[in-house]
This record gives C-alpha cells, sequence and structure tokens, in this order.
C-alpha cells in the first residue's frame, strides 16, 4: 500500500507546488534569490508563472496514468488497439497544433489579401527558387552568380511550387503544409523504432506525446525549414537499417535515402557520414556497404560538380559566411550548446542511462553520434536560430532512448509515471500554458512583406535595395538587392567579423563596399524614425552592431539619413540623395501621408 500511495503523494506535492509558485509571493521571491545565487540577475516573472502552470498540467497528467498503472509490465506491454489509437490521437494533435500556428501565428491580411510566410532564410530560399522558375536560373539576382542557399533539394521543391498557378502570397503556405505532413508520416516512423528497441505500447505513447508536444518541432515545421524532411529521412533510414539487420536484408535504396540529406542540407552530408557508418557497424558484409555508400555518394558527388561549374565554389556561400576568418567561433558554439544543454539535460542523462544499460551496438554507436554531432555544432559556431533546429534531426530519438532509459530504471514501477513527468517538465513542450497564452502573427515578418510590396509597388524594375533581412522583404519586392550581411555576397562573407557579435551570420558587413560601391538607390534600416542618439551608440557592438554601425556611417549620414520614407512598418526606408528616385518625393510622400 505505502509502494502504491508514496507515488500518488509525490505527484500530490508537485501539484501543491505549482499551486504556491502561481499564489504565494514568498515563494516568488525565494525562488528569485536562489536564481540569482546560481546564475546571476534577477528572472523574468513569466518564468515562474511558466513553471507553476506546467507543474499543475504534468502533475494532473501524471495522477491520471497512476490511477490506471497497475504494475511495469503496463510500461512494457504491448496492445495494437491502443497503438492504433495513440497513433490517430498524435496525428489529429499535430493538425491542430499546426492549423492553429498556419492561421493565428504564419499568416495575416494584408492589403486585402492573407499572406503566408517562412523564416526570413528561407524566403531567401524562395527567392531563389522564384528566379529558377522564371529562366533568371538559380539565383538572388540577376546575373550573379552565388550560392546563398544551403539547403539545394529544399530549394528545387519550392522552385517546383513556383510552378503552380498561385500567387506570391500562396507559395509559403505550400511549403508549410508540407513540413506537416511529413511531421504526420515521422510520428508511424518512431513508434516503429521505439518497437524495435522493445518498447511497448505506454512507452511508444511517451515518446510520440514528447514529439508532437516538442516546440522545436513544432517551430521548425511552421518556420519551413528542412530541418523536417532531414529529421523525417534520418530516423527512416536508422529504423530501415536496425530492421534491415535483423531481418538480414539491406537495400540499396536506403543508401540513396542517405545521401539526400546532404541534398537537403549542405552540412547534412555529416549525418549522412553518420548513417553510413551505423550500417558499416551493424553489418557483417561491410564489403557490400561500402559499395552500396560509394553508389549512392554519386548524388552529393554530381551536386558538388554542379556547384564547382554552377557556382564556382567548392562551399556553399553561408558556409563561408558563418565559419571562415572568425576567431569568436568556438565561444559561439559553447554559448549555443549550453542553450541545447539546458533544455534537454534530463533527457540527456537519461538517454546515457539507456545506453550503458542497455550495451546494444546500435544504441551506444547512435548515442555516440549524437555527442559528436554536438561537438561538430559547437566547431560550426551554433546557430542563429534558437529553436534548436541542428539538433531536430535526432530528437526522435532522444526521446526514444530516454524513454527507454526510464523503463529500464531498477526502481518501483509506481514511480515510472512521476519520472515521466518530471521528463517532460524539463523538455520545451506545449502545456496548457503555452496553448493558452495569446497568439498573433509575427510583427516583424509581417512588416518586412509590407516594405517589399510598397518597395514592388513604389519603384522602378531597375530600382536597387540594401537590407540585412535578405529574404520577404526580396521576395516579394522583386528587385535587384544589395544584402548588408553578406548572405549573398562573397565579398563580405570572407572577410573577418566588423564587430565582436556571436551570432553566426551577423557580425560581418562592410559599409564602405556595399554604400559606396554599390551605391543602392535603398537602404532599409534596422530602425524606425525617430531614434535616439545614446540607443544608436549602444547599438554598436555585440550582435546588433550592425544597426549601429549603419545609423553613423559617413555614407549613410550624408546620403541617406536626410531622405526617410516614414512607412508606418518597424522599419524605415532611405533614398540615396543622388537616387533618382530622390527626385520623385512626392510619390513618397502620398505614401507617408496616407499612413
Amino acid at each position: 500500500m505505502i509502494r502504491r500511495t508514496a507515488p500518488i503523494s509525490a505527484v500530490t506535492a508537485l501539484i501543491v507546488l505549482g499551486l504556491l509558485i502561481l499564489n504565494s509571493g514568498l515563494f516568488v521571491k525565494l525562488a528569485g534569490v536562489a536564481y540569482h545565487i546560481l546564475r546571476g540577475g534577477s528572472p523574468d516573472v513569466e518564468i515562474f508563472r511558466r513553471l507553476g502552470y506546467n507543474c499543475l498540467w504534468y502533475g494532473a497528467l501524471a495522477v491520471i496514468v497512476l490511477l490506471f498503472f497497475k504494475s511495469k509490465d503496463s510500461f512494457t506491454r504491448s496492445d495494437r488497439s491502443v497503438d492504433r489509437l495513440v497513433l490517430i490521437s498524435t496525428v489529429f494533435v499535430v493538425l491542430a497544433i499546426c492549423a492553429h500556428g498556419l492561421i493565428c501565428m504564419k499568416s495575416a491580411v494584408i492589403e486585402g489579401e492573407r499572406y503566408w510566410w517562412l523564416v526570413d532564410d528561407e524566403m531567401i530560399s524562395m527567392r531563389y527558387a522564384r528566379n529558377q522558375t522564371n529562366g533568371m536560373g538559380l539565383v538572388w539576382n540577376p546575373g550573379e552568380r552565388v550560392e546563398g542557399y544551403s539547403n539545394f533539394l529544399w530549394t528545387m521543391y519550392m522552385a517546383l511550387i513556383h510552378l503552380l498557378p498561385l500567387p506570391a502570397a500562396k507559395t509559403s503556405l505550400v511549403v508549410l503544409i508540407t513540413n506537416v505532413f511529413i511531421i504526420i508520416a515521422t510520428i508511424p516512423v518512431i513508434a516503429k523504432v521505439t518497437r524495435l528497441l522493445g518498447g511497448g505500447t505506454f512507452e511508444t505513447a511517451c515518446v510520440l506525446v514528447g514529439f508532437v508536444l516538442n516546440l522545436d518541432v513544432t517551430t521548425c515545421t511552421l518556420d519551413g525549414f528542412e530541418a523536417v524532411p532531414i529529421m523525417f529521412l534520418t530516423i527512416y533510414t536508422i529504423y530501415l537499417i536496425i530492421k534491415g539487420m535483423k531481418d538480414s536484408r539491406l537495400r540499396l535504396s536506403t543508401f540513396f535515402l542517405i545521401s539526400l540529406i546532404s541534398l537537403l542540407r549542405a552540412d547534412g552530408i555529416v549525418i549522412s557520414l553518420f548513417l553510413y557508418g551505423l550500417a558499416l557497424t551493424l553489418y557483417n558484409d561491410r564489403r557490400k556497404i561500402l559499395i552500396y555508400s560509394l553508389i549512392s555518394l554519386v548524388l552529393p558527388v554530381l551536386f558538388l560538380i554542379f556547384r564547382l561549374v554552377y557556382y564556382g565554389d567548392i562551399l556553399p556561400n553561408t558556409a563561408y559566411l558563418k565559419v571562415i576568418n572568425w576567431n569568436g567561433r568556438l565561444v559561439a558554439g559553447l554559448l549555443f550548446i549550453k542553450g541545447i544543454i539546458s533544455h534537454y539535460l534530463f533527457l540527456l542523462v537519461l538517454v546515457v542511462l539507456y545506453t550503458i544499460k542497455s550495451r546494444r551496438a546500435e544504441v551506444v554507436y547512435l548515442t555516440l553520434t549524437i555527442f559528436i554531432y554536438l561537438g561538430y555544432i559547437i566547431c560550426v559556431g551554433g546557430d542563429n536560430f534558437y529553436n534548436n533546429r541542428f539538433l531536430l534531426p535526432f530528437i526522435p530519438l532522444l526521446l526514444i532512448f530516454g524513454i527507454r532509459g526510464v523503463g529500464t530504471m531498477k526502481i518501483s514501477s509506481y514511480w515510472l509515471p512521476l519520472l515521466i513527468a518530471l521528463l517532460f517538465l524539463t523538455l520545451p513542450m506545449q502545456t496548457a500554458y503555452t496553448v493558452s497564452r495569446p497568439t498573433k502573427p509575427e510583427g516583424v515578418n509581417i512588416g518586412n512583406i509590407e516594405i517589399g510590396l510598397i518597395i514592388k509597388k513604389n519603384t522602378p524594375v531597375d530600382c536597387t535595395v540594401a537590407d540585412y533581412w535578405a529574404g520577404s522583404v526580396f521576395y516579394f519586392s522583386e528587385r535587384r538587392g544589395v544584402d548588408l550581411l553578406g548572405k549573398v555576397d562573397p565579398i563580405i562573407s570572407r572577410m573577418p567579423p566588423a564587430s565582436d557579435g556571436r551570432l553566426p551570420g551577423h557580425n560581418k558587413f562592410d559599409y564602405d563596399y556595399s554604400l559606396t560601391m554599390k551605391r543602392p538607390d535603398l537602404v532599409v534600416a534596422n530602425f524606425a524614425l525617430p531614434v535616439d542618439g545614446e540607443e544608436m551608440r549602444a547599438c554598436m557592438d555585440g550582435d546588433g552592431a550592425f544597426t549601429g554601425r549603419l545609423y553613423f556611417h559617413d555614407q549613410f549620414q550624408k546620403q541617406y539619413l536626410n531622405n526617410p520614407v516614414d512607412i508606418g512598418t518597424w522599419r524605415t526606408i532611405f533614398i540615396r540623395a543622388d537616387s533618382p528616385l530622390a527626385s520623385a518625393r512626392d510619390r513618397w510622400k502620398g505614401l507617408e501621408e496616407s499612413r
């Protein structure tokens, strides 16, 4: 009886803790003092509010599970009818979450029409895709062959979308829906891998719930990242390799799927090599594996030849921008990994415990792969996105190993639901708290689309625009661009950093080159007038140094600053004083007055 009631008491304590956090000012003050001692500074009150609601949420779920949890066999037992129910339920959860996000967060009515968008980096690929479809070539600016994307296969898929009779307002929606269906296709694969490793119905359900409610999975899906199809191919090929080992069958097609990962993203070749290594580790006929691997590598080799011939370079331009000539890369990478670990620490610990206990060759190899891959992320300086898209390909595997780790622990079976609840409490997950928060479209992306449409309506086709954001503004304006941060500029990408910023791809810029030599007609600044000079001086260092440095640059002050166009968005357009557009100020003034 004590064994049965002790977990319920612990779960009740979790619920009481949530109530204390939400209703006790003294508790929050004490927690704030502890936070200050351990980490320094003052925590955001919202952190405690989220923690309180999540304690209530997971505590309640653990109570429900405990009411039906009878023995440890319940954790590993299989029930096909329940399996089907779990699969169907998780699919509906994905559809509900993504439908809400597509309408409420990733679209807005602009000038009487509903627009959808992707994260700005993916909108760069969309511009390449449309130019390819329109016969201009796989370029950002017509006539300039620079590989400013790193996701060839995803960009080519976007090019196919642009063959459809869709307006620019709707093309991104097709990409987003594609990602949603890929997530749905990933669900049964995750269930099959869990089964292959000995997981039962309850474990499979926990893994799938952890997957479909994971905020990193949802965010990457709704941002339109190619990390989503990479994740699918990674877990699917892992399934084919492990199942093939059990059945003593391995097909050549599996290796071609592995090679596609390197075409979806340039550094996906690292994941591909890991997967080739997995097959070599598990199969005795290594000669056959090597032959299959070499045959499948024909695809990335052919693309490398294409890159050398078409762009005249061995790496995409973004690789030079984010990795080359940057001495602070390792520090930035360590700080980025610190963020990943803070989100997944408990899960990583459980993964290690499961690896030690299972001693299965495939589990040991894949766990080592994950940690080596984290080291690779450090070496390239981390990422400028905080949705852990680089980790996304391995999140399903981490969840499978972590939940399996809980199941193999030598503790009373009645404590297992509580451990699962505590695990979910430490992960970035959708909960009653996150769902209940008011959602609204992303103002930054709406503003960038509005800027692009304004420029398209009010400028001639030969107008040149300079901006930091190389995606939506240029996709919707269809004007020649000057990328101030060098994503599609081979000169800036090879420069050393111009600031001490630690955000990859945001610390290289040269306004003497971009403004004086290229002489863009318009500059879209990262601020809206009026501005405070002292605030601008404070922005001359760190991750946002490119904003302050632009404001105080001699060429910007002389040629652009005195010719602003107030467009009513979060940023301001400036016209070059000696540009032909400067003589047409009346047209812009009419726009200012209407806004």
